[in-house]
């Protein structure tokens, strides 16, 4: 009868340590799953602020080519308007000239 009972005993006692033996295993495994969680996080957060840092400094940028496109535009409307106005000057020359040249014709 006390043999039967030791028997019960160990074999309680077996299954309670390889039930303890599997916590412990899955403790760790969960351990090592949180320290891997923890360095994604890590790496993440890392790259998401170097990601915002790179942003303002496209966004710097962009500002800065928008102010040089505004006053490369505003030169290139002056160029324009200068180009016109020598147009129209060549044009009234050349008006004058060919008027001069019909009245020397005419008095010919």
């Amino acid at each position: 009868m006390y043999g039967r009972i030791d028997r019960k005993i160990m074999n309680k006692k077996s299954e309670l340590i390889s039930d303890c033996d599997n916590y412990v295993s899955q403790i760790e495994i969960r351990s090592q799953s949180l320290v891997q969680e923890q360095y994604t996080k890590a790496t993440l957060s890392t790259m998401m602020e170097k990601m915002k840092s790179d942003i303002n400094k496209i966004k710097k940028e962009i500002t800065y080519f928008e102010f040089e496109n505004g006053r490369v535009n505003k030169s290139y409307e002056k160029e324009k308007f200068i180009k016109t106005a020598i147009k129209e000057k060549v044009n009234q020359l050349f008006s004058k000239e060919k008027k001069m040249e019909l009245v020397i014709l005419t008095k010919l």
